[in-house]
């Protein structure tokens, strides 16, 4: 009876401790599932032909985010360094409670392996942590709770941090709708620092009356990015923002597949995966070209996106184009204004109507060869029997004049 009342005792205490792992556990976001089937940006991209030139070897991410399961089959060993600048936790960058983190870098760096169809755009690249935030929106604190969930100053000191660490690209998924002089602050000494800084144009303020001005988006030298579903709609409050210079590119964001905290893969859609697309195209670029300064790989990845409509700003990300465009001046084309409606895949029936005119006049040409030769091999053996003398041309018709001429004929004769 006391061993019964013991035990009793003992789980009502594990239960009513505080920090206990079962109301840690309570708080996290689920393990993943092994979800087959191929994301459809990989089904039209096939990033795999373009890793013998360009994998993201050597290139370092920064992810500012929830942190990141470092312990993720497809991210173990990809993962390294980073900060948790969260206070009152006991977490580390390389743990992620929420799952948010490891979604986006799984979409940069994920690997490939045997039996999953999802993989990472650039897997060779290394993903650098910091733990900024609990959520996709950031907003100022209003009590000492609200700052362990992040507050516009915790992104700022990760954005300061992941400085220092130089890293070749920074990914900001998350979203703050204040003008926070430190953000701005940071986000510059970042692009001065030959960082190229990426960021989410994100999918809505949380409130409708709110401010609707992304940050760091909408900083200067800082690529804005929204999401495209499959068939090329704007997702998010990108077309709403359309025109004001925030959106930069746009990006699959829609029915994806990606990482998830404690394995497995989660469906994920929104702005943030959007962005962490963009930053996989510029690991790739970055990995193909290592001493191309950051303000010309943006300028390429500007460059050769597929033209859309004005909201979707330059267009849709292009990382084949990217890496393998051959630019004289590495500076982006201005899009023609008649362009400024084209439909996402509007370039690529372009193409394809190209392709088809160049086939339809080598089908002539080989058409009319055919017809030559033809007449070659009747004329041939018929030059032989004449041993090559010309044809003798048929005697014409004799029109034998009359034997008795009439007289001549004078004119107006009959009105004499």
């Amino acid at each position: 009876m006391r061993t019964r009342v013991l035990a009793a005792v003992a789980v009502l205490a594990a239960l009513l401790a505080p920090g206990a792992p079962a109301a840690a556990a309570d708080q996290c976001a689920e393990s993943g599932k092994p979800l087959p089937g191929v994301p459809w940006p990989q089904q039209r991209l096939e990033p795999e032909t373009l890793w013998p030139v360009a994998s993201g070897s050597g290139v370092r991410v920064a992810v500012l985010a929830s942190g990141v399961d470092g312990e993720h089959p497809q991210l173990r060993g990809r993962v390294s360094g980073g900060e948790d600048l969260l206070p009152g936790d006991t977490s580390s960058p390389s743990t992620d409670c929420q799952g948010f983190g490891t979604r986006v870098a799984g979409v940069i760096a994920a690997a490939q392996v045997t039996d999953i169809g999802f993989h990472g755009l650039a897997p060779k690249a290394t993903i650098v942590p910091y733990r900024v935030a609990t959520g996709e929106v950031i907003t100022p604190a209003e009590g000492e709770n609200d700052r362990t969930a992040g507050t516009p100053g915790t992104l700022a000191d990760a954005i300061r941090a992941a400085t220092e660490a130089k890293p070749d690209v920074l990914v900001v998924p998350v979203v703050t709708y204040v003008d926070d002089p430190e953000v701005k602050s940071a986000v510059a000494s970042a692009v001065a620092a030959d960082i190229v800084v990426v960021a989410s144009v994100g999918d809505g303020p949380p409130s409708p009356d709110g401010p609707v001005t992304p940050y760091p988006a909408a900083y200067d030298d800082v690529l804005g990015v929204g999401p495209i579903d499959v068939v090329g709609t704007l997702g998010g409050v990108t077309e709403t923002l359309g025109g004001t210079g925030v959106v930069d590119l746009v990006a699959p964001g829609d029915a994806m597949l990606s990482t998830q905290t404690g394995g497995g893969l989660a469906q994920v859609d929104g702005s943030a995966y959007a962005t962490a697309y963009v930053a996989g195209a510029a690991a790739l670029v970055r990995s193909r070209w290592p001493s191309m300064p950051a303000t010309e790989v943006v300028k390429r990845l500007l460059a050769t996106a597929a033209p859309m409509s004005a909201s979707a700003g330059h267009g849709v990300v292009s990382p084949a184009q990217a890496v393998s465009e051959i630019m004289a001046t590495g500076r982006p084309v201005a899009v023609p204004s008649d362009l400024a409606t084209v439909a996402p895949d509007a370039a690529a029936r372009a193409a394809r109507d190209r392709s088809t005119a160049i086939e339809a006049a080598v089908a002539a040409a080989v058409g009319v060869v055919a017809v030559l030769g033809l007449a070659f091999a009747i004329a041939l053996p018929l030059g032989r029997r004449r041993r090559w003398r010309p044809g003798i041309a048929p005697r014409p018709e004799e029109h034998p004049e009359d034997d008795v001429p009439e007289p001549p004929r004078q004119l107006f004769e009959d009105r004499r």
